[in-house]
């Protein structure tokens, strides 16, 4: 496809002695990564789409550092696509590492990156305690938490 040729492509650029040409490769690299994240959660090949997230958090951190408010919002995305796959530890740990990242900024309590990732952390951990409850056999108590994977993508 014409987005793997592209990535290619910058891939062969990213230490390019020109500086902007430099710059220029790793920021495409970057956003044909993602783009291709996007195309894979519009297929529901949510396997491959986490692993293009993982790819575009490494791209991320080594092209512009793990300070970035850019991988927040990448671990935010991979975490709902964890908890897609309902691999809820994954996902309560990217959710958590975005939510310090974004606190570490300084964003407002209103930030909408840092509103929509503590709600998908708290519902990852109702899932959680209520697999923990259930497991150890009590009863839930609350509603069952919304499908946050469908929330986010239809928001973005």
């Amino acid at each position: 496809s014409w987005n793997k040729r592209a990535i290619d492509v910058y891939s062969e650029y990213i230490d390019h002695e020109n500086s902007s040409l430099q710059f220029n490769c790793r920021r495409h690299l970057i956003s044909s990564l993602q783009n291709q994240g996007v195309l894979y959660i519009q297929l529901l090949e949510i396997k491959a789409a986490i692993a293009t997230y993982l790819a575009v958090i490494k791209a991320q951190v080594h092209f512009i550092g793990e300070e970035h408010p850019d991988v927040a919002k990448t671990l935010n995305a991979l975490g709902v696509l964890y908890a897609e796959q309902k691999a809820y530890e994954e996902a309560k740990s990217s959710f958590k590492r975005a939510l310090a990242m974004y606190r570490k900024y300084g964003v407002g309590e209103n930030d909408p990156d840092l509103l929509k990732t503590k709600e998908s952390l708290s519902e990852v951990e109702c899932i959680l305690r209520d697999e923990n409850n259930i497991a150890k056999g009590a009863s839930i108590s609350h509603n069952p938490p919304l499908n946050i994977f469908h929330i986010i993508i239809a928001s973005e």
